[in-house]
């Protein structure tokens, strides 16, 4: 093998004075003549990849539009689109709504105003009877059993043409010579002529049940008495007269669960069924009386039963498809002003004990988060928990509570409402001594537009056509798109 040689090596190095013979290099020469020498069939490739990439994104983009819209149409509780401002149709002077039978919106005044029927459509006056005014008013469908609607889960329903009557309670009479006495009167919501009229008898706690009403109070000589009455054809269907109480030990309250109706006064305590007038509980202390509030379907089938314990805890009572327990838990399960679906394992949860909401599993109760904001007013949408209390509007995480977005929008002193399209949300805000009704995208958070609201003073309500009730003082103002 041959060693490598080493050794000096001569160089000679040679000065160039001047370029006349080096042209100037061409800015870009080089990227054009690589992009020259790209055969013709890698264009077609790449175009073919960049297509591919925006298809893929397009398609993706377009199946989340669709399960969107999808979830969107499934949703009870939302309003016409709130991509544009609203605009008045028109305004009547009633504060708030009562139901909707056939073509006619009944809207109930409270104290003196009486109740007015007017078209659903233009808002024109069809009738006005002066009764209610001194209790309030309801929608009762004819041969049909009560839907578990309360404080909780009412709110303004449609009704088919001839298939409800309007009922409204007041208490009448009250002086020396004229004993208190509870009065229904019965119309026809259509129309607005007087069917009949119902005295139910002494004063005390009513509610409704199937076609008719029962009340539960104390009588002239202090017994608690009871009895229901059928409203379509004014007959008593039953009557109790239950033991003697002392009025001045602790005074009497009384509730109701859509099933049964209790009465307490000093150590008496008597719950009756509803519907067959028979005592459920007359104890003095004995065992605790239940009574339900509310009941939230869930996703999967099962129920989340809103109960009060002797009116003193409230637990919330979890069950399967088939009545089967999940679990129990302290507080009360709220209800959103709309659910589209998409975090079905979220069950929120408030309490008297408990600052703000608490979000358990609803499967197993499991704790998932916990926020300091307390409210009812919420919405589960596109896998978010949007919160609304009197200075923010918030997003979270339905699964991890984390916040997405949130914003300082200070709601009016008359209080906090929130509506929603499933797209955007709805909220009455003050600012500068101004209210405004300001909508969001669910999403982002992001404001979509603000505009004056037409009354300072009012609350946000829905038709069950999608437009939107402002509900002020001394009127009621329709908006729609």
């Amino acid at each position: 093998m041959r060693a490598p040689r080493q050794g000096q090596v001569d160089v000679e190095l040679v000065e160039t004075v001047g370029d006349a013979d080096v042209p100037a290099a061409e800015p870009g020469a080089d990227w054009r003549e690589l992009l020259r020498g790209v055969p013709a069939r890698a264009w077609v490739a790449a175009a073919a990849v960049v297509a591919l990439v925006a298809g893929v994104l397009v398609a993706v983009e377009w199946r989340a539009d669709r399960a969107q819209e999808a979830r969107i149409a499934r949703t009870d509780g939302l309003t016409a689109s709130l991509a544009e401002p609203l605009r008045e149709l028109w305004r009547v002077p009633r504060e708030g709504a009562v139901g909707v039978v056939g073509d006619v919106l009944v809207l109930y005044g409270g104290s003196g105003q009486g109740v007015l029927g007017v078209g659903a459509d233009d808002g024109a006056t069809r009738w006005e009877q002066a009764v209610g005014g001194s209790g309030w008013c309801w929608v009762e469908r004819v041969g049909a059993e009560d839907e578990h609607a309360t404080v909780w889960s009412g709110g303004i329903r449609q009704h088919e043409a001839g298939t409800a009557v309007l009922a409204c309670a007041d208490t009448l009479g009250g002086g020396v010579d004229d004993p208190a006495r509870s009065q229904v009167t019965v119309l026809d919501p259509e129309r607005g002529d007087v069917l009949r009229r119902v005295d139910v008898g002494s004063t005390g706690s009513t509610a409704e049940v199937d076609d008719g009403v029962a009340v539960l109070g104390v009588d002239g000589e202090d017994r608690v008495v009871g009895s229901r009455w059928d409203i379509l054809t004014g007959e008593r269907v039953w009557e109790y007269v239950g033991p003697r109480v002392d009025q001045d030990a602790g005074g009497i309250a009384t509730s109701n669960d859509g099933s049964t109706m209790t009465l307490r006064a000093g150590e008496v305590s008597v719950t009756l069924d509803l519907r067959t007038g028979r005592a459920v509980d007359t104890a003095g202390g004995g065992r605790p009386v239940t009574q339900e509030l509310d009941r939230l379907p869930l996703a999967d089938g099962g129920l989340a039963v809103s109960t009060t314990v002797d009116d003193e805890r409230h637990e919330v009572v979890v069950h399967d498809e088939d009545g089967g327990l999940r679990f129990t838990a302290a507080g009360h399960a709220l209800r959103p002003v709309a659910d589209d679906g998409s975090a079905p394992q979220t069950l929120l949860l408030v309490s008297a004990k408990r600052p703000g909401i608490m979000a358990v599993d609803a499967r197993t109760g499991d704790e998932l988060w916990r926020s300091s904001i307390s409210s009812w007013q919420v919405a589960v949408l596109a896998g978010l928990v949007v919160l609304r209390d009197q200075q923010v509007l918030t997003a979270v995480d339905a699964r991890t509570g984390v916040t997405v977005w949130e914003h300082d929008d200070t709601a009016p002193r008359t209080g906090v409402s929130l509506l929603t399209d499933g797209r955007r949300l709805l909220t009455p805000v003050e600012d500068d001594g101004r209210t405004f009704l300001l909508t969001r995208d669910v999403e982002t958070g992001r404001e979509v537009w603000r505009a004056p609201a037409p009354s300072a003073d009012g609350y946000l309500d829905l038709l069950p056509d999608g437009r939107v009730l402002v509900v002020g003082r001394g009127e009621t103002i329709v908006l729609a798109p």
